[in-house]
């Protein structure tokens, strides 16, 4: 009841209410067509950011002739004996559009088609990533043939996140890669005296890398993680190879770890037989005088 009005107030009133009431109905009947406008915490910012992310993910596409998914995932595609996820949900949305800036990036440093021989079916783009009771940056599922990367798990490590996608995209290509049938094995360049460790805990020596003080202990690897499986090694050289600031690095150690050397000129040939010729020295020389990371 409203008070202290004319009967005309009160009927103008009233019919105000019923105009509302008719108006409400039908912003309802519309954002049930919406899925997005019927979230129940989706703003107009989030709606925003998501426009952004499949730009992007279109632009990718277009591209580099991969899909990205980042919701609606399909659970046939997940191995879930092995691989636990979330899915982003709309206040994730910043960091999927950060990540997936990242991700374009590092893509735009392979040269088209790049992906292609690997037949690399799409992205997802994930948080609390798992495989089996382990935490993961990113997974590659070559029976599916998808990548899984968290986009939060090292948000703000900006330079980790860039290692990890090169990381899982040498998975890809080394999987699918007749290369290694036909050449000497990869092992083989290591000390005759060492061997991965594949599982458990690395093998840390007392004694300081003789040839690179601040280099893991043993010569010929970029990282420990390295050491625990020639398929590890490989993908952690490759990803220091397309950051700068890491590739710059390894050069240095690789001046004084001949082992190192040989594990570097390996990938480089491998890459230029795997692109028929595209990456070469030049390849990186153009790379890096465009690009500042």
């Amino acid at each position: 009841m409203v008070f202290g009005q004319s009967p005309m107030a009160q009927g103008c009133q009233t019919l105000k209410i019923a105009l509302l009431g008719v108006l409400l109905c039908v912003s309802v009947a519309e954002a049930a067509s919406d899925p997005l406008l019927t979230h129940p915490v989706f703003s107009r910012q989030q709606q925003s950011l998501r426009q952004d992310i499949l730009r992007i993910i279109e632009q990718v596409r277009s591209d580099h002739r991969v899909g990205i998914e980042f919701e609606n995932l399909d659970p046939d595609d997940i191995d879930q004996t092995q691989i636990s996820l979330r899915e982003a949900a709309p206040k994730d949305y910043g960091r999927v559009y950060r990540f997936l800036l990242l991700l374009q990036e590092e893509l735009n440093k392979y040269p088209p088609n790049f992906l292609r021989p690997a037949q690399l079916e799409s992205i997802y783009l994930v948080k609390s990533l798992f495989r089996e009771d382990k935490n993961a940056q990113g997974i590659y599922d070559y029976r599916h043939k998808i990548i899984f990367f968290d986009f939060a798990r090292q948000y703000g490590g900006e330079m980790a996140q860039r290692h990890n996608i090169h990381h899982e995209f040498f998975h890809v290509i080394d999987t699918n890669s007749f290369y290694w049938q036909e050449k000497v094995g990869w092992e083989e360049l290591n000390a005759s005296d060492f061997e991965y460790v594949r599982k458990g805990k690395v093998h840390v020596d007392p004694e300081p890398n003789q040839a690179n003080y601040f280099a893991p202990t043993r010569k010929g690897f970029v990282t420990y993680y390295a050491m625990m499986s020639p398929y590890e090694d490989k993908a952690e050289v490759f990803a220091c190879l397309f950051v700068r600031s890491q590739s710059r690095l390894i050069q240095r150690w690789a001046a004084k770890d001949d082992i190192l050397q040989k594990k570097i000129s390996y990938l480089k040939q491998f890459l230029n037989i795997y692109t028929d010729g595209t990456i070469n020295e030049d390849y990186f020389t153009r790379l890096w005088a465009a690009s500042e990371r």
